[in-house]
């Protein structure tokens, strides 16, 4: 596993940070920034933070009757899920992202980590022989890419016209007969 962070280093010769991420149970992103050469200490079982970081509240706060917050609030091994390494463009400083998953010092997994909560999910549709489906209503989330004034998002410009919608018009069919080319494109590459 070393090799993988000892290339991805190579590779990535100017790198200035590396920020580790797990979710929380609310969904909300959490971990830490470090110096590069921490990825391989991740990669080594080195990396390491508090289980209890699993449930905190909205809040940032750790509530009470979890059974994670310890004396001492106990660490976890963050495991990095090798697949989401990834150089972050966006950032401002030279930055690479990588998610982990925690789990205890005998390598089994914390119960509260959403990613092995949703495993264990997947494996019992699987033991029935079904497969999840997702669908969302991409309608719901359409915005022009141009901020108003204020900072706040606006709505999309009707595709080949110069005119953008005014209101929401929930479930109109006409409003969704106007992006049609993009949903098909949505649903293209969701297919490839």
């Amino acid at each position: 596993m070393t090799n993988i962070a000892e290339e991805f280093l190579k590779n990535n010769p100017d790198l200035e940070k590396i920020e580790f991420i797990y979710v929380d149970f609310n969904g909300i992103p959490r971990g830490k920034y470090a110096a590069p050469k921490t990825l391989i200490k991740a990669f080594d079982g080195g990396l390491k933070m508090p289980i209890s970081s699993y449930v905190l509240d909205v809040w940032g706060d750790n509530p009470k009757g979890t059974g994670l917050v310890m004396s001492g609030d106990g660490d976890a091994i963050c495991r990095p899920v090798i697949s989401s390494l990834a150089v972050t463009p966006w950032s401002t400083r030279k930055t690479a992202q990588c998610l982990v998953s925690m789990e205890n010092g005998d390598g089994e997994a914390i119960y509260a980590d959403p990613r092995q909560i949703l495993s264990s999910v997947l494996e019992r549709f699987q033991k029935l022989n079904l497969k999840p489906v997702i669908a969302p209503e991409m309608e719901f989330y359409l915005v022009d890419k141009q901020l108003q004034k204020n900072g706040h998002p606006q709505m999309p410009i009707i595709p080949g016209t110069n005119r953008r919608y005014e209101d929401v018009q929930l479930l109109n069919l006409n409003e969704m007969d106007d992006f049609e080319s993009f949903f098909a494109l949505v649903e293209k590459s969701a297919h490839s």
